[in-house]
């Protein structure tokens, strides 16, 4: 059950709208929100100080480091302000946390007592580079202790749900998740499985309904026969249409991820609705 979700908050547009995800979500399952802001240590070191410096042409000064540290206070203040207030107005159970420290090991130790962790699919440079999911984003989809709803710049509540399943251990992780979901905002759920063999799609799709059967949800089965499943997952993704996606994060070797690409992060640093990956089995 999800009753603990840990919202990552760095003051961009896509952590905003996760932040608002997090707390409907939390509304609607009953569960506690922890907003969670992490001060990078390497903002405040005095390496990134003296390359700040020397990239501007002067030797480091003494207040350069404390205007910075300052600059990063006001930042956590505001986005506490913001967080409590949306969770008072929202009347959903809140706490707001600041860390100091590495991003990904701060969101990881707070994932690890938590059952979703939800953050922006890029950061506060997003904007600069849309092609690519936020570096922090990536590296959590790969080391959370706990599933990851990846969110756009914009999101809802879901209204159509769509879980993509392969029958992996991943997938039937995700496939528990979105039933319980699903159950929850009293949602019909569809489920995709992909691939050329009919018969193997047919199995597949049965046991996503032997799994699903104990939420009572509507449930909707497709087959779609393509076998560019990053391709066909982002063809069926529009707020319009299905607006979620759960999937199964990284279901190959990391060799093979290394060759061939990893279709979690190609599906969604392109995705226009959020991805909800299930990280471990």
């Amino acid at each position: 059950m999800i009753k603990h979700i840990v919202c990552g908050l760095d003051g961009s547009p896509q952590g905003a709208a996760a932040e608002g995800l997090a707390l409907e979500l939390g509304g609607k399952l009953g569960a506690c929100v922890r907003g969670v802001h992490v001060v990078d240590a390497a903002f405040t070191s005095g390496a990134f100080i003296s390359d700040i410096s020397g990239a501007m042409g002067f030797e480091p000064f003494l207040r350069l480091q404390a205007q910075v540290e300052r600059s990063l206070e006001e930042l956590a203040e505001l986005l506490k302000e913001r967080f409590v207030a949306l969770g008072e107005q929202k009347a959903v159970k809140h706490r707001f946390l600041l860390h100091h420290g590495n991003v990904v090991e701060k969101l990881c130790e707070e994932a690890s007592s938590a059952d979703l962790l939800v953050l922006g699919a890029r950061g506060i440079n997003g904007a600069q580079h849309p092609e690519f999911l936020g570096s922090n984003a990536a590296k959590l989809l790969r080391r959370s202790p706990t599933p990851v709803l990846l969110v756009p710049q914009e999101a809802k509540l879901p209204k159509k749900p769509l879980v993509a399943f392969d029958g992996s251990p991943k997938a039937i992780r995700a496939l528990h998740l979105a039933g319980e979901i699903a159950s929850t905002l009293k949602l019909d759920l569809t489920v995709v499985t992909l691939g050329p063999d009919e018969s193997q799609a047919k199995s597949r799709l049965q046991k996503a309904a032997e799994l699903l059967e104990p939420f009572g949800v509507a449930l909707h089965t497709v087959w779609e026969k393509g076998e560019a499943v990053e391709q066909v997952l982002l063809a069926m993704l529009d707020p319009g249409e299905h607006d979620l996606l759960f999937m199964g994060a990284h279901g190959h070797s990391r060799m093979v991820e290394a060759v061939l690409g990893s279709t979690t992060e190609y599906v969604t640093r392109r995705s226009p609705v959020p991805v909800l990956c299930a990280t471990r089995a």
